[in-house]
């Protein structure tokens, strides 16, 4: 497993005390399973952009995400982390620099991976990638259990094993992964999203990060959350089904799609 690229948006930070403390209070915590840091930090890779054995239309490939220069050719790929994350906030993991980013568990697979991010610690006994409920308490179950974040704390992912992870049937916290439905009521944009998810034949244990990120956004705008996880996963699946070839077509999906909708909405 990798999950090559954890983002956390802490739109909540103590300043110094020379500095206004700030008012907005909204965590978002994202992961790109699978998503290697050459492509986060260097752009797309021309060893495997290039191979026509993985790719069947190189020079397109070449056209939408190639340039020598290393600063153009990785905001090619991801325009919003690179024009908004990383002049906003703060990026860690760059190996060139020798600025490693690695999990302490010993056994690098996709659940001890993610136990690992919201327990904070690594768990000595092995867990496969099974859906086994998770026993540690998690850093989104005790946010859910304070007086300020109760029932504003959600995680939307494409892999359908993380409510096993999170542990969702003993914490309560809404959990929606795989292809679960959305609560419909009335919702236009959620019935659409069912109805595609219902019509999808070939589904497997990971949904179409497009799917994910949907469903996460409208959740967003109807619930306002303080806290929310999304958990994308369609470049893990993608490197392990097409002949490792490049991650780039479920990269498309979210180069611009880590925009969520307007941060001073979420404070109602």
């Amino acid at each position: 497993m990798k999950i090559c690229l954890f983002c956390t948006f802490l739109l909540a930070s103590q300043f110094l005390n020379a500095q206004p403390v700030a008012t907005t209070q909204n965590v978002f915590i994202i992961t790109i399973d699978g998503f290697r840091w050459q492509e986060v930090f260097k752009g797309a890779d021309s060893a495997l952009m290039l191979n026509t054995h993985s790719v069947s239309d190189t020079s397109l490939l070449k056209q939408q995400y190639w340039d020598d220069c290393i600063e153009k050719r990785r905001t090619r790929l991801l325009p919003f982390f690179w024009n908004v994350i990383a002049k906003q906030g703060q990026l860690l993991g760059n190996r060139a620099y020798g600025n490693d980013v690695n999990v302490a568990n010993r056994y690098k697979i996709s659940y001890p991976g993610y136990s690992e991010i919201f327990t904070g610690f690594p768990d000595k006994k092995f867990i496969p990638n099974l859906a086994v409920r998770n026993r540690n308490e998690n850093i989104l179950n005790f946010l859910n259990e304070q007086k300020a974040y109760n029932g504003r704390v959600a995680a939307f992912s494409s892999w359908n094993v993380l409510p096993f992870i999170l542990d969702e049937k003993m914490n309560g916290m809404p959990v929606n992964s795989g292809y679960e439905y959305l609560e419909e009521t009335d919702d236009e944009e959620n019935i659409l999203i069912n109805q595609v998810q219902k019509n999808i034949v070939h589904k497997t244990n990971t949904r179409h990060d497009l799917l994910t990120y949907a469903s996460a956004k409208t959740y967003i705008e109807q619930k306002h959350p303080r806290v929310l996880f999304l958990g994308l996963g369609e470049t893990f699946t993608t490197n392990h089904t097409v002949n490792n070839a490049i991650p780039l077509k479920p990269v498309e999906i979210i180069r611009e799609k880590t925009s969520f909708p307007n941060m001073a909405s979420l404070n109602k």
